[in-house]
């Protein structure tokens, strides 16, 4: 998706925890991360969010991006 032009506010690697102690041990970074990517997305207003692949992260951030109209 860079390679066409979008601009990468995070490396999805950064997303990429898996387990019960390993979620609970990045859980705050994680949780400011999408608090992060919402005020972004409220602020710069797109013409389009598309949420791929981290649905743990992106279904919880679709509905509030929908409820400000994006």
């Amino acid at each position: 998706m860079q390679a066409e032009g979008c601009e990468c506010w995070e490396p999805s690697d950064s997303l990429a925890v898996m387990g019960l102690f390993e979620v609970l041990a990045h859980l705050p970074r994680l949780l400011r991360l999408r608090r992060q990517v919402r005020e972004r997305m409220l602020a710069a207003r797109p013409d389009v969010f598309v949420g791929v692949d981290a649905p743990e992260f992106n279904l919880n951030l679709a509905p509030a991006l929908h409820a400000a109209g994006l």
